[in-house]
């Protein structure tokens, strides 16, 4: 059965979101192995990690949640036919920073079985909130126009500040303001 995929619509004004766009594309590198363009984590850069916890903040609320990013990237995508995949984490979001209607590029495809294949349509501008355990693709899509998404990784905090599914970190974890 498919879990529940929650979408926030209209986050940021235009020039925000044309911003994150610009600070995004020095930082892209061309990954041979995926055939696509993506950032190392971004946690820790100031002009993704506040836009990346506000757009948390939003499902938090909607959600009642307490969620800690572990990760955060920018993929740039022209078409390319990419694998399904999976995130070790309790929660995937994906942010799509710059998308075509008209390319069928605004959205998500999931993979709850071999049977049900659904593309989650999420317009520019607009976010989703989804377990990170379910299958999930960049659909495919004519490459006259490039995508642009910002993805975070994410992790349930309990109330007393542990993990509601312990997972032992690497490295640092991102401070909440």
């Amino acid at each position: 059965m498919p879990s529940k995929i929650y979408n926030i619509s209209n986050i940021f004004s235009k020039q925000q979101r044309r911003k994150l766009i610009a600070d995004s594309k020095p930082l892209c590198k061309f990954d041979s192995t995926t055939k696509i363009w993506q950032t190392d984590d971004l946690r820790f850069n100031k002009d993704f990690s506040d836009p990346s916890l506000y757009i948390i903040s939003l499902f938090e609320k909607q959600l009642g949640l307490n969620l800690e990013i572990i990760n955060i990237w920018i993929t740039y995508t022209r078409g390319e036919k990419l694998e399904y995949h999976t995130h070790p984490f309790d929660w995937s979001c994906v942010y799509y920073m710059k998308t075509n209607p008209l390319l069928r590029n605004n959205g998500t495809k999931f993979k709850f079985s071999e049977d049900n294949v659904q593309l989650v349509k999420s317009p520019q501008n607009s976010a989703i909130l989804f377990d990170g355990s379910d299958p999930h693709t960049t659909p495919d899509f004519l490459p006259l126009s490039g995508r642009y998404v910002l993805t975070m990784d994410l992790l349930i905090v309990n109330d007393d500040g542990t993990y509601k599914n312990f997972i032992e970190l690497p490295g640092e974890k991102l401070k909440r303001k």
